[in-house]
């Protein structure tokens, strides 16, 4: 028999079962790929119980709670997902499947925010300057009207600047306005967020993968701070989004013994504890900083060396006089930011010098000011000089910039200063305090002149 173009009719092809139809209890049994995953790694002579892979399981993603002000659809769909990754006990692919699913759900919480932030009045710009506002009530909605104007589209008027932009309908445009007007922060999650968007298009294109418990754990961790950044609220302790630090008094001392320095490092509270022998060898000071802050051995009261903001507070001097200045004073704890700072890079003389914060360049005597200034935005002093460092390498190749940093204007001193915060500007010509820095290899640890302390005390 032919058919219509004269050929021979294939054969109906038979259907074959490939699909094991279990029992209940054969489904419910523990997957042994699970249960060589242990909190400290993977057990490679030993397996979990599993109760304790099921416990440790549900802890990992325990901890990533959504705030309350998330609409209730975007937590039941983060709900799904963390219980989709317990289910890795039973069947080691749901962590994939969680993971994979982590960027759907985070479209979902933009998609919805994007909504709320407009109070469902969407401003829109067309080609011929015309202004409007586009009232919808759901994002599918939007989709649809703009969908219909496909020749020629209206652009979002943005609420920070009233720049335009393209319509936000997916997730890489979405990320991009979320951080465009202000509800997502910080430098080095610029990079996240482009590998979210590119994984969440890998994941929407096809294609087979299996992923590890820690991919999913992580992935919904992170998935929860973004979403709650996205409603305006940091996490304690978060990865990408941190709530700010505390800073607490911290005392360092050093001194210099057999070609080498010797340091100590405690909590100034413990100046008040008895049995604390004088030494004369010993030189301290007293420091405003996070006190798990690795890098405060880099201390200098010139730049910005530490990972987070540090601030000189006494010194420095004796133990009994750091005692003196403990028990003489109030010192309270305060809470820092550390994303998105800015700080001032300056090129002298082709040396690219350390960061400095904005307070500290303004100390500077007018005379000392020469040079390219470059105002960068950074989450790390390094990040920034790293990015002058760099750009210019870029810039000569005809590459960009790939930094976990943004250059917001360079120049002269006098080029810059209206760039700069002016609560900052305005306090730092008034206090010039001495340089004080920590030895470093064994050399001085402070200049020769003695640190005025009037304007830190």
């Amino acid at each position: 028999m032919s058919g219509p173009t004269g050929s021979r009719l294939q054969p109906r092809a038979r259907i074959v079962r490939r699909v094991d139809i279990l029992p209940l209890d054969q489904l419910l049994l523990p997957d042994e790929r699970t249960l060589r995953f242990a909190s400290r790694g993977f057990l490679t002579s030993a397996k979990l119980t599993p109760e304790s892979a099921a416990e440790l399981q549900q802890r990992s993603v325990a901890g990533a709670d959504l705030v309350d002000a998330v609409p209730a659809d975007v937590r039941a769909s983060f709900e799904r997902l963390r219980r989709c990754h317990s289910l890795g006990v039973i069947w080691y692919e749901a962590f994939t499947v969680a993971a994979d699913l982590s960027h759907v759900v985070l479209e979902f919480a933009l998609r919805e925010r994007f909504i709320e932030f407009y109070a469902s009045a969407v401003p829109l710009v067309s080609k011929d300057s015309s202004t409007q506002v586009l009232n919808v009530r759901s994002f599918d909605e939007l989709a649809e009207v703009i969908g219909g104007r496909r020749k020629n589209p209206p652009q979002l008027l943005t609420r920070r600047d009233g720049s335009r932009m393209r319509l936000p309908l997916t997730l890489n445009p979405l990320l991009v306005w979320a951080r465009h007007e202000g509800l997502l922060d910080g430098q080095r999650n610029r990079h996240v967020e482009a590998v979210l968007a590119k994984i969440r298009n890998e994941f929407a294109h096809g294609g087979y993968r299996t992923g590890m418990p820690g991919d999913s754990a992580r992935g919904i961790r992170d998935l929860a701070e973004i979403v709650n950044r996205l409603w305006g609220h940091s996490t304690p302790g978060g990865r990408l989004h941190p709530a700010p630090l505390t800073r607490e008094a911290v005392v360092i001392g050093w001194r210099d013994q057999d070609a080498a320095t010797q340091y100590l490092r405690f909590p100034a509270e413990q100046l008040s504890w008895e049995g604390n022998d004088e030494d004369e060898d010993w030189t301290y000071v007293a420091l405003l900083a996070v006190p798990n802050d690795e890098s405060l051995l880099d201390f200098d009261s010139r730049f910005e060396l530490t990972s987070y903001p540090a601030d000189l507070l006494w010194g420095p001097g004796s133990l009994s006089a750091v005692r003196e200045w403990w028990t003489s004073a109030s010192h309270e704890p305060d809470a820092v930011r550390h994303l998105d700072r800015t700080f001032l890079v300056r090129v002298l003389d082709g040396v690219v010098q350390p960061p400095r914060s904005v307070a500290a360049a303004a100390a500077l005597a007018p005379e000392q000011r020469a040079g390219t200034w470059h105002v960068v935005q950074a989450d790390y002093p390094m990040d920034a000089w790293l990015h002058v460092s760099h750009a210019g390498q870029a810039s000569e190749a005809g590459n960009r910039c790939s930094c976990s940093a943004r250059s917001m204007s360079s120049g002269a001193w006098d080029e810059v200063l209206p760039d700069l915060p002016v609560a900052a500007t305005a306090a730092g010509p008034s206090c010039r305090p001495g340089h004080v820095r920590l030895p470093r290899f064994g050399d001085v640890g402070s200049s020769s002149d003695a640190p005025d302390t009037s304007c830190r005390d």
